[in-house]
């Protein structure tokens, strides 16, 4: 994928400085597109997925070479003798010295376990140095460290039993004897030098401003606001106390689209519980849209299965889950004419980042929303107000 996942492909979000980067969730890609950038991106579970197949792979090369070829292939009839792609575990990277200069991995007190996949799959990736992220980097016992440290290229630890031969830490109901004595201060000593620590007090940042900007409505937005009044309305009388039913949750939910843009509530949607086709609108808002015989658990269980939360590639990634749906999305999105594009939130974000590139013209602007398909619709509104500019200018 490209960095163009991460931050819209436009003026207003992307920083020229920002070193290149690259998403992998795939296996096909190739080792000279990742060598193409300078950070690479991947989660946790693709990582673990590659590495059991380097090992399945690794394993039956070692079968090969010590029961020979015609011996090993009937014992594992699936196993195929051409490599699989494993982007993260080839040897170019080493022929060439590019590994890993450094591996940063976020709550890292998740690979506190040595004998866990995810552990095991971090140590096997060829790295030059490693920072560890973690709030809490005990997780449930003093021992988490030894597990974590293992991850650490040149870790003196490769073991658990490394760790209690030197600090005479036997077992001791699965947490370990504490270390006492001259013991101790060498055990405090060998973690402590492993810590780098900055707190948000040390930084001397200033404190950030929040500015909040009132939407302005035009009389033909009056019908749209009413039945976002009726949905929160009805949404509080579905709460009980400080819990949110799922028909609550719902209605608020429907609140929230209409507020952005009323087209995120008529939009094609892929509706794996109700089998909604792509091209399919769901029901217009209505003044039944709040009536409280409406099935709105369904409608809940439907936002859950739409397969819309990926963020998409404006520039020729590999995109959303469902390229199909992100294509009739996107356009319907380009089919809009200015007035149904230009909702009033839509109208005042655009209005507020022009006002703010006119006052800090050697700034950035980054737009955020917890729905993307209303990122879609700003880049949507941005490109046709730039083309408006030059067209005027």
């Amino acid at each position: 994928m490209k960095p163009s996942w991460i931050l819209p492909d436009c003026e207003f979000a992307l920083v020229d400085s920002q070193p290149s980067c690259i998403i992998i969730d795939n296996t096909s890609t190739p080792v000279t597109e990742i060598l193409r950038h300078e950070v690479l991106i991947c989660s946790t579970t693709f990582l673990i997925k590659t590495f059991e197949e380097y090992q399945e792979y690794s394993a039956y090369g070692d079968l090969i070479l010590a029961l020979g070829i015609e011996s090993a292939t009937p014992l594992l009839p699936n196993q195929k003798l051409e490599r699989p792609n494993l982007p993260l575990h080839c040897d170019t990277y080493e022929s060439l010295n590019k590994n890993i200069s450094a591996l940063i991995l976020d709550e890292s007190h998740h690979a506190h376990d040595a004998d866990s996949q995810f552990n095991q799959a971090l140590r096997s990736l060829g790295r030059h140095c490693a920072f560890l992220l973690s709030g809490a980097p005990i997780k449930s016992s003093w021992r988490d460290l030894s597990g974590q440290t293992m991850i650490l290229p040149g870790s003196p630890s490769q073991h658990i039993e490394d760790l209690d031969d030197i600090f005479e830490t036997g077992p001791d109901e699965d947490n370990g004897s504490v270390p006492e004595g001259v013991i101790w201060n060498m055990f405090q000593r060998y973690f402590m030098g492993q810590i780098l620590s900055r707190p948000k007090s040390a930084l001397n940042l200033p404190d950030w401003t929040r500015h909040v900007v009132p939407v302005i409505s035009e009389p033909r937005d009056r019908y749209n606001y009413l039945v976002i009044v009726a949905l929160v309305c009805e949404a509080k009388r579905h709460i009980r106390g400080k819990k949110f039913t799922k028909d609550g949750m719902a209605l608020l939910n429907k609140a929230h689209r209409l507020a952005n843009h009323p087209v995120l509530l008529d939009g094609p949607q892929i509706d794996i519980k109700t089998g909604v086709g792509l091209a399919d609108p769901l029901p217009k808002v209505s003044e039944k849209s709040t009536d409280k015989s409406e099935d709105l658990g369904s409608y809940a269980d439907a936002q859950a299965g739409n397969k819309q939360h990926s963020i998409p590639s404006r520039s020729g990634g590999m995109g959303r889950a469902n390229k199909e749906w992100t294509e009739i999305w996107l356009q319907r999105v380009r089919g809009m004419d200015t007035v149904e594009l230009l909702s009033p939130r839509v109208r005042t974000i655009v209005s507020t980042v022009n006002d703010l590139l006119r006052c800090h013209q050697d700034e950035n602007v980054v737009i955020a929303s917890a729905l993307v398909v209303f990122l879609d619709l700003l880049f949507e509104a941005f490109a046709e107000m730039s083309s408006s500019w030059t067209k005027n200018a």
